[in-house]
């Protein structure tokens, strides 16, 4: 197993803005989704009321093939309706769950 350390997460494509298989994301590895979890932990705390598109940016951000640069407000020309759907594509595809309280948690098996 240990020889696997170095190998690539998995990725796939998924339609963005009615383009299909336009955007590449990848499978988050668990440091970076216990991370993911500790940013949104911290900032859903905050009062805010751009928080939910802070912690949607950062995951984008994590998860999104040549997205790392794109600013706060690059990403708010998109549609937020897209801007949901390629959110939720990533947690799926990263094995975590929305639909649970908390906002982001693990799926319990």
């Amino acid at each position: 197993m240990k020889n696997l350390l170095k190998v690539k997460a998995p990725t796939k494509t998924v339609d963005f803005m009615g383009q299909k298989n336009s955007v590449t994301i990848r499978q988050l590895s668990s440091a970076e989704v216990l991370d993911f979890q500790a940013f949104a932990k911290s900032i859903s705390e905050a009062t805010d009321e751009t928080a939910g598109l802070s912690i949607q940016f950062r995951l984008i951000r994590m998860a999104v093939e040549d997205a790392v640069d794109l600013t706060d407000d690059e990403l708010k020309s998109f549609p937020f309706p897209e801007i949901s759907a390629l959110v939720e594509a990533i947690l799926a595809y990263s094995g975590l769950d929305t639909k649970t309280e908390g906002n982001v948690s693990a799926k319990k098996n």
